[in-house]
C-alpha cells in the first residue's frame, strides 16, 4: 500500500512537472515561487496593513512573526532534518526544473537527474507552510477578503510541485502542518491576551475583550 502511493505520488507530479506545461506557466508558477523576486512585492503590503491595519492588522503580522520562528524556523525545519526526503530533482530521473533567471527575467528550464549529494529538504515546503500561515490569518482577521488569501496559497503550493522542488504530498502535508501550528499559536494568543492583556494593556484590553470570536 505505502508503495502504491508512493508511486502515485510520483505520477501526480510527473503530469504537473512534464505535461500540464505551458510558456505562460513556465513564467509565472516560477516567478512566484521565487521568494527574493517576490519579497518586494510582498514587503509594501506587510508595511501597508501595519500603517493602515489598525489593530487587527498588526496582531496579524505579530502573529504571522510567531508562525515563521516557531512554524518555518522551528517545525517546519525539524520535519525536514527528520524525514531528510530528497526534492524531485534530487530522486528522480529526468526532472523538468522550472527556475526564475532575475538577469534575464524570464524562466529558466533544466533537465536534471538524481543529485544523491545533496541532503533532501522535500518534507516540509517552507513556502506552502508560510503561505498558510499567512492565508489563515488573513481570514482570521480580515474576513470575508482575507479568505481569498488562500488562492495565493494554492497557487503557491501548485508552483513549489511544477518547479520541481516538492512533490505533491509534501505541499499537502505542509498544508495540515501549517494549519495545526498557527492554529495553535493562536489558541496561545487568546489565553493571554484573556489573561494578561487587561494587566499590562488596559485601554486597549477594554475596548477589544477577546482577539477573535473563534478561529474556525
Amino acid at each position: 500500500m505505502w508503495e502504491y502511493l508512493i508511486q502515485m505520488d510520483v505520477e501526480l507530479f510527473r503530469w504537473i512537472n512534464q505535461r500540464w506545461t505551458s510558456p505562460w506557466a513556465d513564467g509565472f508558477l516560477s516567478l512566484i515561487s521565487d521568494f527574493n523576486t517576490m519579497k518586494w512585492v510582498l514587503l509594501p503590503v506587510l508595511v501597508g496593513v501595519a500603517i493602515w491595519g489598525g489593530l487587527r492588522g498588526r496582531l496579524m503580522l505579530g502573529l504571522m512573526l510567531a508562525a515563521l520562528v516557531i512554524g518555518d524556523a522551528g517545525i517546519n525545519w525539524a520535519i525536514k532534518r527528520t524525514v531528510n526526503r530528497p526534492r524531485p530533482y534530487q530522486g528522480l530521473e529526468d526532472v523538468r526544473r522550472v527556475e526564475w533567471d532575475r538577469q534575464a527575467w524570464g524562466p529558466k528550464i533544466t533537465v536534471v537527474s538524481k543529485q544523491p549529494w545533496e541532503r533532501g529538504r522535500s518534507m516540509t515546503s517552507g513556502h506552502v507552510c508560510n503561505n498558510v500561515a499567512l492565508a489563515f490569518l488573513a481570514s482570521l482577521f480580515f474576513a470575508p477578503w482575507g479568505r481569498l488569501v488562500w488562492i495565493w496559497a494554492g497557487l503557491i503550493a501548485y508552483s513549489r510541485v511544477y518547479t520541481a522542488d516538492h512533490y505533491p504530498s509534501d505541499v499537502v502535508a505542509s498544508f495540515f502542518v501549517a494549519t495545526a501550528y498557527t492554529a495553535g499559536i493562536c489558541c496561545v494568543a487568546q489565553f493571554l491576551w484573556q489573561h494578561y492583556g487587561s494587566r499590562y494593556f488596559p485601554n486597549a484590553h477594554a475596548r477589544h475583550p477577546r482577539l477573535y470570536e473563534r478561529l474556525f
